[in-house]
């Protein structure tokens, strides 16, 4: 009988690391086409993205968790793409001007209308919109911060800034990992200063849900990772790595699906667990 019981304590065991253990893992889904950049935010206004040739595309879906049917193209050429929490779509062209999408989530036009060019200090590389407000990297790595029509040069250097619920984050060219203090009480502001955070990725994302306390992204190898808060409002030590059969350059996270764009340029969508 304790031979028995034994077995059994050690079964139920087992059986609780698989579960525990599996919590990490991200069961991804193949959506057809080729991107280098994938962004998504709220779901009614699809999710876009530009690919190798700066062609620009957006797939409609039908609910956070769908992967939709097709990608359609849209007009102009981008390097870079991000979509806001209020359906903005703006983005980044390979000569380092900065284009806002006209009319996304209108009636008769989801997709938008036109591109505006918006006028910036200097060339960009990267950005991302959330909520009003704009982060923007430049070429040469400088940090720009813009709400209403006026940009402001922020101190340090990154190559990614997200923007998210969790405040502000980024990493710079040697995948050093910083958090800019002040932001997750309020993201619209342009916080007090950095402080570095453990760690070292090649790319990241701030969710925009209010829900979600989170930050993720991606490392040299490929990697995905995951850093929760605290309902105190205080970051979590350690990140938690988000297993994935797949070696992936570049992800967005929003509405509990997590969008990736591998190395070799396959998109990938899975429902984003715990």
């Amino acid at each position: 009988m304790k031979t028995y019981r034994s077995m059994l304590w050690v079964y139920v065991f087992l059986l609780m690391g698989e579960e525990a253990q599996s919590q990490g893992n991200l069961q991804f889904r193949k959506v057809d086409g080729s991107l280098k950049v994938v962004a998504v935010g709220d779901y009614r206004n699809g999710v876009w993205g530009v690919n190798s040739k700066d062609e620009i595309f957006v797939r409609t879906i039908s609910s956070p968790s769908s992967v939709g049917q097709r990608w359609k193209r849209i007009d102009g050429a981008l390097s870079f793409i991000s979509v806001g929490s209020l359906g903005e779509v703006w983005g980044v062209n390979s000569g380092g001007r900065v284009y806002k999408r006209e009319g996304v989530g209108a009636r008769g036009s989801p997709s938008g209308t036109k591109w505006t060019e918006i006028k910036a200090p200097k060339p960009m590389k990267q950005l991302e919109v959330y909520n009003g407000v704009v982060w923007a990297i430049g070429t040469d790595d400088s940090i720009w911060y813009r709400i209403g029509n006026d940009w402001r040069k922020i101190s340090g250097g990154l190559k990614v800034v997200s923007v998210g619920k969790t405040g502000v984050w980024g990493v710079n060219s040697k995948d050093e990992i910083y958090y800019r203090q002040g932001t997750s009480v309020d993201p619209r502001s342009a916080g007090t200063g950095w402080e570095k955070v453990s760690g070292g990725l090649s790319y990241m994302d701030v969710p925009f849900e209010k829900a979600v306390r989170q930050v993720w992204g991606v490392n040299s190898e490929g990697k995905v990772y995951r850093k929760k808060w605290s309902e105190k409002n205080e970051i979590y030590p350690n990140w938690e790595q988000m297993g994935a059969n797949k070696e992936f350059k570049q992800l967005n996270v929003a509405e509990g699906s997590v969008w990736a764009v591998a190395k070799d340029g396959s998109i990938w969508q899975a429902p984003q667990r715990g």
